[in-house]
């Protein structure tokens, strides 16, 4: 199984962040700074920790969603060496090992992207895949054409490749109908709407007993659970990348609606 995928679009996987994310969160080194070095390939290293949430299937036992930390340490390797970096990390409880390697870029004049193939490895097994890194949630429009030639000169076929819903930070776009679960929030929720989130009634008194006694639980039915229900649950939820002639389509149909509009 391929591995995480950190913005603009990225292969398939169950690692890969397909859903709007309600409440996430990236410190010590921004996506415009890693980008920076992805694009000068220093000999350099930098830490990444990552909080954020993800929604999980409704069951008898629990609903809500799976708090996760992503710790990974990034070292860059020195100019003119075939791998562009190397990482390690740890994320849902798994040790992981990954070599990055920076097979394509924006040309003179686009939106700025870069397009990494990584190969990686973790206690149980080994695993590869790619993603588009982009200075933006979304990858660019006018950047899509030279990122499908890349993906396609690298030998993968960018129709195969998940969207990633970056959220963080931005109101969502996105309706609970295609996130797939109900009370999926942008914001901050409180009160009521609040345990739509974390699965705690706000009715609950706020003591200590109460609260180890409902970790205990959680612990408990995230170990009776069947982890095949959750992976499926995520693949369901995928959004492929659709043919370049949609997005053409759609910019066509966007120009003349304000072209309408700018005449009326």
């Amino acid at each position: 199984a391929p591995a995480p995928a950190p913005a603009g679009g990225a292969q398939a996987s169950p690692r890969t962040t397909a859903f709007d994310a309600a409440t996430s969160g990236m410190s010590v080194q921004r996506a415009d700074e890693a980008l920076q070095q992805l694009a000068e390939r220093p000999s350099s290293a930098m830490q990444v920790d990552v909080d954020f949430d993800m929604p999980r299937p409704a069951t008898l036992l629990r609903s809500g969603h799976n708090h996760q930390h992503l710790r990974e340490r990034l070292d860059f390797d020195a100019p003119g060496s075939a791998r562009t970096a190397h990482t390690h990390g740890s994320m849902f409880g798994l040790s992981f090992w990954e070599n990055w390697y920076l097979l394509g870029e924006n040309a003179r004049g686009e939106p700025q992207f870069k397009f990494v193939y990584y190969n990686g490895r973790t206690v149980q097994n080994k695993y590869d895949g790619a993603f588009v890194y982009a200075r933006t949630p979304d990858v660019p429009a006018e950047a899509l054409p030279s990122i499908y030639r890349v993906l396609r000169e690298a030998g993968f076929e960018p129709e195969s490749f998940c969207r990633v819903r970056n959220s963080c930070g931005v109101p969502s776009q996105l309706g609970p109908e295609l996130i797939g679960v109900p009370g999926v929030l942008a914001d901050e929720p409180s009160g009521p709407a609040r345990a739509l989130v974390d699965g705690v009634s706000p009715l609950l008194p706020q003591n200590p007993l109460v609260l180890s006694s409902l970790q205990i639980w959680y612990e408990l039915t995230d170990y009776l659970e069947d982890p095949h229900y959750a992976g499926s649950y995520i693949l369901q939820n995928q959004e492929r990348m659709p043919p370049l002639a949609q997005f053409a389509t759609a910019a066509a149909a966007g120009a003349a609606n304000a072209g309408d509009a700018g005449a009326r």
